[in-house]
């Protein structure tokens, strides 16, 4: 009887060590699926930022060239320029000004 009580208890040991070495297994399969991944995701964070740099650049240079026609062009607008487009001098001046919100809002509620 100890003998087949022996034989069960060693199966049964196989059973659990099978099943740990199968999950230990996987464990490390997943693992080495997880840290490929996230090696190959680096490399194409590394890529995508080396080209959004480059974009960068070019949209920089584009601002650049316009930044500078513009200020070539307002040297050319005159009033003489304005007349020739349709605008006309005002007759009289008018000048607009508002007090900071913060006195309005203390002056509104008395304070």
């Amino acid at each position: 009887m100890t003998h087949t009580n022996n034989r069960v208890h060693a199966a049964a040991l196989g059973e659990k060590l099978s099943y740990i070495t199968r999950a230990l297994f996987g464990g490390v399969f997943l693992l080495i699926f997880l840290y490929v991944y996230a090696v190959n995701q680096a490399v194409i964070n590394v890529a995508a930022r080396g080209s959004a740099e480059e974009r960068v650049r070019v949209l920089q240079s584009r601002v650049a060239a316009l930044e500078s026609e513009y200020l070539s062009r307002t040297r050319t607008i005159t009033a003489d320029f304005a007349i020739e487009r349709g605008f006309v001098e005002t007759p009289r001046l008018r000048y607009v000004s508002r007090l900071p919100l913060g006195l309005l809002l203390a002056k509104g509620s008395g304070i």
